[in-house]
């Protein structure tokens, strides 16, 4: 996201066109090893599939490659519709462009 930009405005308006972004974890995992960062996502899974399932969203895009790995099989097997069949690439570390071409081609923007 740019520098600058106003994070919570974009937020809503992207909630108010029917979306909504969730983290798998509501604890920063970012500092921990990577056995002690998977437990962590692997036991918030049971919560994510809970506010997954209070919202019921239509279609699920799934970014971040550990997220794809202990989420994707869970929301299918609840018959949600995952969109990429393969991980998307958290926009880091030189990663923006190809998140964003993803992101376009499973949600298409369209000019309002």
């Amino acid at each position: 996201m740019q520098s600058g930009l106003d994070k919570k405005s974009f937020l809503r308006k992207f909630q108010e066109s029917g979306f909504f972004l969730l983290d798998l974890s509501d604890n920063p995992v970012n500092g921990l090893s990577g056995s002690e960062r998977k437990k962590a996502l692997q036991d918030s899974l049971p919560g994510l599939l809970k506010e997954v399932t209070r919202l019921a969203p239509k279609r699920i895009l799934i970014i971040k490659r550990n997220v794809f790995d202990i989420a994707c099989a869970s929301l299918s097997e609840l018959e949600y519709t995952v969109l990429n069949k393969k991980p998307i690439p958290f926009p880091s570390n030189h990663w923006q462009a190809e998140y964003r071409r993803l992101v376009r081609y499973y949600i298409p923007v369209t000019k309002r």
